[in-house]
């Protein structure tokens, strides 16, 4: 079916990696189908996002972001619905939970965050942060229920949802993200030195928060790396979300005569971020609540010697191209680290095995298989259960 209509539910807080999605394979979707037409209903945070996007790229600014779950749910119940029918759309293509509990327009959504379903995740978390989980959770299972079809980002999430929403889940199309590497940029040298990053390091590329176990990387750092490698540094790129917990962490750090050498650089730019992947003596990546996790997927782009978390779906993603730990054991990190760091040969094979890995997973791939999902729910054709 070519001229699909797409009207596009862009609308919400804390898009995260939603927001990189649409950014990335909205324009590629319109560009491979120009007699598609498309409607973003977009809020203040795609600002600048689709700039760039095809003429056949249509967008609705909205004033509010829509963070509150209960604004969400007007919106996708009235005001959705009403340009869904202005727009005459074939299909609405949701990449961000849909809080409607109707459409009138066959909906194709995208289940992005397995934390709600993570019960270790809501065994430890304040309780405000479990209630706001397990109620979202209740609204991803009830999408998932009523959408036409939901397409999954990691063999990990299918598995997931299909054991909470029902057995015509276990079908699902998986479609995982694409990464690509920036080009090396002349400038590095000067990048990494605005953002106080000094060679070597170990790259941490990461928010911080207590499912990245940051706690136990700093730890596994200080007790088996550091004492052996005088000069170099581990360096956490991202923003310190959770305040108590990060405080834990510097506890935890100045207990250690080295502790100082766990530097909290905060967020970086994507030019920055692309200097210090490859810059990097390794990375490492001990998070435990994923589903298709886009920094694993730019170190394997960046061809990065990685020590890589072994819960789902880290191992599904990095395959052969990574050093695998426990998350809960800060020695296995440590170690983890120290092979990279001390075993050159190994380290030369994990990053050729990156960049090998990486050609797996490319955003042109994901946007052609996600405009043929819209494009067969948008002409009717909807699957029967696996």
């Amino acid at each position: 079916m070519s001229g699909v209509r797409v009207i596009v539910d862009a609308v919400g807080r804390g898009m995260g990696g939603a927001l990189t999605h649409l950014r990335e394979v909205l324009p590629r979707m319109a560009a491979l189908e120009p007699s598609s037409r498309w409607l973003v209903c977009a809020t203040p945070e795609m600002k600048g996002v689709l700039d760039d996007a095809p003429a056949n790229v249509e967008r609705l600014d909205l004033s509010a972001s829509f963070g509150n779950y209960g604004l969400r749910g007007l919106f996708d119940n009235g005001v959705l619905q009403f340009y869904a029918a202005r727009f005459k759309a074939d299909v609405a293509f949701c990449p961000l939970p849909f809080f409607g509990l109707w459409t009138t327009t066959p909906a194709v959504s995208v289940f992005q965050n397995v934390m709600p379903f993570d019960r270790v995740y809501l065994a430890s978390a304040p309780l405000r942060q479990r209630v706001r989980a397990l109620s979202l959770r209740r609204v991803v299972i009830a999408q998932a229920r009523r959408m036409a079809e939901t397409i999954c980002i990691s063999e990990h999430g299918r598995e997931v949802l299909a054991r909470h929403a029902g057995p015509r889940l276990a079908g699902a199309p998986v479609i995982p993200h694409g990464s690509r590497a920036l080009p090396p940029d002349p400038r590095a040298p000067e990048l990494l030195a605005a953002a106080g990053v000094r060679t070597p390091f170990v790259l941490f590329p990461s928010h911080v928060y207590r499912y990245k176990h940051v706690l136990e990387a700093a730890e596994g750092f200080l007790r088996h790396v550091a004492p052996r490698e005088p000069k170099l540094e581990l360096v956490v790129a991202g923003e310190t979300f959770d305040g108590p917990y990060i405080a834990e962490v510097r506890r935890l750090c100045a207990t250690y005569p080295d502790g100082a050498r766990v530097r909290f650089i905060g967020s970086v730019d994507s030019k920055t971020l692309s200097a210090m992947y490859r810059a990097s003596a390794a990375m490492i990546f001990p998070s435990r609540s994923e589903n298709c996790p886009n920094i694993l997927l730019e170190g394997l782009a960046h061809g990065c010697a990685m020590a890589v978390s072994d819960w789902p779906p880290m191992p599904e993603f990095a395959g052969e191209a990574a050093i695998y730990f426990d998350v809960r054991s800060a020695d296995e990190m440590g170690l983890a680290m120290r092979t990279i760091l001390e075993q050159p040969a190994a380290a030369a094979r994990l990053r050729a095995a990156a960049l090998e890995r990486s050609r797996r997973y490319t955003w042109e791939a994901c946007a052609s298989a996600t405009l043929e999902v819209l494009t067969r729910v948008g002409s009717g054709v909807i699957r029967e259960a696996a």
